[in-house]
């Protein structure tokens, strides 16, 4: 690597004695890197032109790839500080759309207002699909609720939060509080895909229970399941973090459902072994820290 970089500076600087002296080498140490990659290349790489040291035909490619190289290298040197440096770099992220939708905004916000320097790179998609982008090495970790299964000595699991599921219902429903299974059932079900991690978690829970729901409709987007459910269309069960603020605003009721235990766990996933840059070390942390605050009663 030293004979291409010394080479570059020869052509560049037009110099043998120039190019000694940016490097901070002798002429002689200088005229000796430049012979040895001679003998590598089996081809003359300089000639003279009156005073000045100019490439051959052959000089003037390895120039260009030296160029490249050289280029490259500093790219990464430039990578790694940044790696190794907490306050700049970047994040690569993955979360769930529950996740992405309700949990992750503010988070971000004030981690940029305290840190600007950090950027992120941030997918959102089905747990399935996150979990392999985490395998394939894309994401360096990822936010997603309990509900796909994860292979354990692929990935390390750290659990974030625990979120309890609620029976979501239009705000003028005949009771609040708590109610039956067998009362719930009798309602139309406005439920999450089949694809989701939540609807797996809520079918895995109910066929512990011997019962399967056969959904009025199936919707791939939260935002949409609550409104139909506001309009009166059906039921759901949801994320209480979901439907806090509806719940609050008194557009949506909840019911707790006797005998049936809904809390899920939001995790964190990365691959086993996985080392993360400084800056993401940063943001998990924050991360953590911001989950503690939340009010999710």
């Amino acid at each position: 690597m030293e004979k291409l970089r010394t080479f570059y500076y020869v052509v560049k600087l037009k110099s043998l004695t120039k190019a000694a002296e940016q490097l901070a080498l002798t002429q002689p140490a200088v005229s000796f890197q430049i012979k040895s990659l001679e003998e590598e290349c089996g081809t003359k790489l300089l000639t003279r032109s009156g005073k000045k040291i100019v490439p051959t035909e052959a000089g003037r490619v390895v120039f260009s790839y030296a160029e490249k190289i050289l280029a490259l290298i500093e790219e990464l040197h430039l990578t790694l500080m940044n790696c190794c440096d907490p306050l700049v770099g970047k994040v690569y992220l993955g979360a769930s759309i529950l996740a992405s939708t309700y949990l992750l905004p503010s988070i971000l916000g004030q981690f940029r207002k305290l840190y600007p320097g950090i950027h992120f790179e941030l997918k959102v998609r089905y747990a399935s699909e996150l979990l392999q982008l985490v395998y394939e090495g894309e994401l360096s970790f990822v936010i997603m609720g309990e509900g796909s299964r994860i292979n354990n000595k692929t990935f390390e699991i750290e659990t974030l939060l625990q979120d309890k599921l609620v029976f979501v219902v239009p705000s003028d429903w005949k009771v609040l509080g708590e109610t039956r299974l067998e009362e719930v059932l009798k309602e139309n079900f406005i439920l999450p895909e089949p694809v989701s991690a939540l609807r797996k978690y809520i079918d895995r829970k109910l066929e512990e229970l011997g019962v399967h729901i056969e959904p009025y409709i199936e919707i791939g987007n939260i935002e949409v399941v609550k409104k139909l459910v506001e309009q009166g269309f059906g039921c759901s069960i949801l994320p209480y973090m979901s439907v806090q603020e509806e719940v609050r605003n008194g557009k949506l009721g909840i019911c707790k459902i006797k005998d049936l235990d809904l809390t899920r766990n939001i995790l964190l996933v990365k691959k086993q072994n996985k080392v993360l840059a400084a800056s993401e070390e940063l943001f998990t942390k924050f991360l953590k820290q911001q989950i503690a605050t939340l009010d999710l009663d």
